[in-house]
């Protein structure tokens, strides 16, 4: 308890500059910004991809009653969610192998550098490491005999979010990984397969009914032997591109991963079905257009935080290889999976501090009560690229924000070309641009990032329009 702890405070000490950084994140505070009755909490969103997750949005709500719009605390609530989990996991796993692998199980869970997006960026946690705390929080319940117990806590985390669904028959996997016949293990997790059947039907029926709507859609990847290879890749090669001397790192991280796999490979062949059950309820829908291994724009959204469930299989035979080796051979490597933990977290916090100077500037631009409107210069590339992209992201989402649903947000490109915030059919902000005949108002404010902070450009000044000099 004493190591986790410690990891847990060397990720918060590494990333305190750690900030909202997109659209998503600040949804998740949205919900909790607005009372919610009851029955509203359940009513199936019909946008996007059909969902029904009561207990996030009654999270989200307690959180902001507690917090406000405060991203720290909540980052907190995550890792110490994340601990809790690495110590369910050892309690699962003492079921089937020793006492010290378990345990060395659940430090290679804790410091898992793949691990890192959930842990630093609030949206990617609060949707990937409650439901697993749920899970192994009924897994114990259930090791330990306390079958209601097991389901009450399997209830709450479908009703967080759908990946609960493996746990019950990963439950009678465990079963049978004890040495119990088929039957015994069906009989013992008959009450948790009846609960996800009825939730699995009942889910069934909403997504079907919802599809029929126009702004309804159930994305899929372009090809299962690519979802394949890039889940793999990011488990084994757990190091971010934009990570200084990521390549060097990259092989050598991977050199280590099968280095450790490969010296439990009983155990591996028996963790490989859970790993596969659990990529199973995401696995569909992953979409593999993003670069392997490439710096670019989806640089702060690598989508890790799916994987966070598949290193609690990953990290059984990772455990037992370390459980053989010396103990401060162990705890060395173990060291060195948290270094490179905080080294990834670092890619997503950096912008942190970029966004919350430029979100403290927008409101003290807000004062005027003039509509708002960002000049872009000329396009940069590379880090700049992707931090230019999340300051114009959160720029368009500036009403939502700030709580100024009426306010008008423009930008202003290179080439001229003029835009106004909206809100899409899912409720996403986005750019419409503006015809030669609709202009911002007289009284819009013109700010250029710079230097860290807004400078106002005069309209004068603004590149014209190829429609306008016509």
């Amino acid at each position: 308890m004493l190591g986790l702890t410690l990891a847990a405070l060397a990720l918060i000490g590494a990333t305190t500059d750690a900030f909202y950084l997109a659209t998503d994140d600040w949804f998740f505070v949205d919900f909790g910004r607005r009372s919610h009755a009851l029955g509203e909490l359940f009513e199936l969103k019909r946008t996007g991809t059909p969902a029904v997750r009561p207990l996030a949005l009654a999270w989200a709500r307690l959180e902001h009653l507690a917090f406000g719009d405060a991203l720290l605390p909540r980052r907190l609530a995550l890792i110490a969610l994340h601990v809790l989990t690495a110590l369910a996991l050892r309690q699962v796993l003492t079921a089937l192998t020793s006492r010290r692998a378990a345990t060395w199980a659940a430090v290679a869970f804790a410091c898992w550098p793949l691990h890192a997006e959930p842990l630093t960026w609030y949206h990617s946690g609060v949707t990937t490491i409650p439901v697993v705390a749920l899970m192994l929080g009924s897994a114990v319940l259930q090791l330990n005999g306390r079958r209601a117990g097991s389901c009450v806590a399997l209830a709450l985390a479908l009703m967080t979010r759908e990946n609960a669904v493996v746990l019950a028959p990963t439950l009678v996997a465990l079963d049978l990984g004890r040495g119990r016949s088929v039957r015994e293990a069906l009989r013992a997790a008959a009450p948790q397969l009846a609960l996800t059947t009825a939730f699995v039907a009942w889910r069934a029926f909403q997504v079907v009914s919802a599809l029929g709507h126009g702004g309804a859609e159930l994305p899929f990847g372009q090809s299962g032997l690519m979802t394949a290879a890039y889940l793999t890749f990011h488990l084994v090669i757990p190091v971010h591109p934009a990570v200084p001397g990521a390549v060097v790192l990259a092989a050598l991280t991977g050199l280590l991963a099968l280095a450790l796999l490969a010296g439990s490979l009983p155990q591996l062949r028996r963790a490989a079905p859970l790993m596969v059950l659990m990529s199973l309820p995401f696995a569909p829908l992953y979409d593999t257009g993003d670069p392997l291994f490439a710096v670019g724009d989806p640089e702060y959204e690598r989508r890790w935080y799916h994987l966070y469930p598949l290193v609690l299989a990953l990290a059984w035979p990772v455990g037992e290889t370390l459980a053989r080796l010396r103990t401060a051979v162990a705890a060395s490597l173990a060291v060195g999976l948290l270094a490179l933990q905080l080294l990834n977290a670092r890619v997503w916090a950096e912008p942190g501090a970029l966004l919350a100077s430029s979100l403290q500037a927008s409101r003290a631009a807000l004062e005027s009560g003039a509509p708002l409107a960002l000049v872009l210069t000329a396009e940069p590339e590379g880090r700049a690229a992707v931090n230019a992209e999340l300051l114009e992201h959160q720029f368009l989402d500036l009403p939502r924000i700030l709580g100024r649903r009426a306010l008008a947000i423009y930008k202003v490109d290179p080439d001229g070309v003029r835009a106004v915030s909206e809100l899409d059919e899912r409720g996403y902000p986005r750019w419409r641009g503006l015809p030669p005949t609709e202009a911002p108002s007289a009284h819009t404010r013109y700010l250029r990032w710079t230097a860290g902070a807004f400078e106002e450009v005069p309209p004068s000044s603004l590149p014209t329009r190829p429609e306008d000099s016509e």
